[in-house]
């Protein structure tokens, strides 16, 4: 998807396709890197998918001390003729902005897989950025390399970058997990979170979360790396816990959010839900997982596979972004429509209960944030 059409860096949004009975966005896209709209600020949607320049996935969302919202994505680039046994080709990381969560601005390539020394190209899997202690921005990915999948970290003085590796080998491991855990697991995913006196923590993974503090550069790791929840068997959840997972904080309670795997009666996959658990500490003990959403609508298929939470309070709202897939794009006259490998990012409002519970997300409706939120 480096070059898709003959504008350049424009993006057509075609709004009307937005409410056809269907519910299906159709435009047309350009993805150079200055972005689809250079400097101008764009209103998507105004439902979900949100973004609509180009495929996107796995986001995660973070507040810069100046009142504004960069949300970091991957961008899908599988086309549609591409062989059956390739799921998936993720070429890079994007960052968008937006000071109100109406309006958006695209704001620039972030990085590359191959960025990293030892990345592979079109690995750049899911991430996550975060603004640290000490006033720069601190991104973590994960890459392919010839060790396996890795999580790699970058830093930045701007939010938007140039962001540059750090040290020359990555920063979680396969050998590091199968050392520490005596089990292979699968670095992929990383959520990092700021507790309330300072401590940075990475979690990561699939099956069972890894979890372990990350030391004041925010660069290395404490070890030993341990899992989030008990290997016993006495935690449990809803819909299984599979990956993509974040963490957050609210009102003195931790809660994990992750993609969980709804199973049929044979435990056989059927496609990703979003799940929540709740402690105390984050050593837990956690309740167990409760299933917040359905699974992601697709165009052609019944759903989209792959969900990947993200949650940010923003204005004394909160907000659930995740990825469907719903989107139609025209690339050189060429329909790319959404599916497992091609996926759109989408944001809905995020409510608690009194007693700090989760109500349910109905992410198979459209609307995102074209209607108020309750109350106002």
């Amino acid at each position: 998807m480096e070059k898709q059409t003959n504008c350049a860096n424009c993006v057509i949004f075609v709004f009307l396709a937005v409410f056809c009975t269907s519910n299906i966005a159709v435009f047309t896209a350009c993805t150079g890197d200055e972005g689809p709209t250079g400097e101008k600020p764009f209103v998507p949607g105004p439902t979900n998918p949100f973004i609509t320049d180009r495929f996107t996935a796995d986001p995660a969302a973070f507040f810069d001390n100046d009142g504004t919202v960069y949300i970091v994505c991957g961008e899908d680039t599988l086309p549609p003729d591409a062989q059956p046994s390739e799921y998936y080709r993720i070429s890079r990381w994007h960052i968008y902005s937006t000071r109100d969560m109406k309006t958006f601005k695209y704001e620039n390539v972030l990085m590359r897989s191959e960025d990293f020394s030892y990345g592979q190209v079109n690995s750049a899997w899911a991430s996550q950025a975060i603004r640290g202690l000490d006033g720069r921005y601190y991104f973590y990915g994960t890459v392919q390399s010839s060790q396996g999948q890795v999580i790699s970290v970058a830093v930045a003085d701007d939010p938007r970058g140039p962001y540059e590796q750090v040290g020359r080998t990555p920063l979680v491991t396969r050998n590091m997990v199968s050392t520490d855990l005596r089990k292979s697991h699968e670095n992929i995913d990383p959520t990092v979170f700021i507790d309330d006196d300072g401590t940075a923590y990475l979690a990561w993974g699939q099956i069972n979360p890894c979890i372990t503090k990350l030391k004041d550069t925010m660069t290395e790791i404490e070890r030993p790396i341990r899992f989030l929840f008990p290997e016993d068997g006495s935690w449990k959840s809803e819909d299984e816990y599979r990956e993509g997972p974040f963490l957050y904080k609210r009102k003195g309670k931790y809660y994990m959010f992750y993609a969980s795997m709804k199973v049929d009666s044979q435990r056989r996959d059927i496609a990703e839900t979003i799940s929540y658990a709740m402690a105390d500490s984050l050593e837990g003990p956690w309740t167990d997982g409760v299933r917040i959403t359905d699974c992601a609508p697709a165009i052609d298929e019944e759903n989209s596979f792959t969900i990947h939470p993200a949650v940010l309070d923003f204005k004394e709202q909160t907000y659930l972004f995740y990825h469907n897939a719903m989107l139609k794009l025209d690339v050189d006259g060429v329909e790319w429509r959404g599916a497992t490998g091609r996926r759109s990012l989408c944001v809905d409002y995020l409510y608690f209960n009194d007693d700090g519970t989760i109500q349910f997300v109905d992410v198979r409706n459209p609307a995102g944030l074209s209607a108020p939120p309750k109350g106002k």
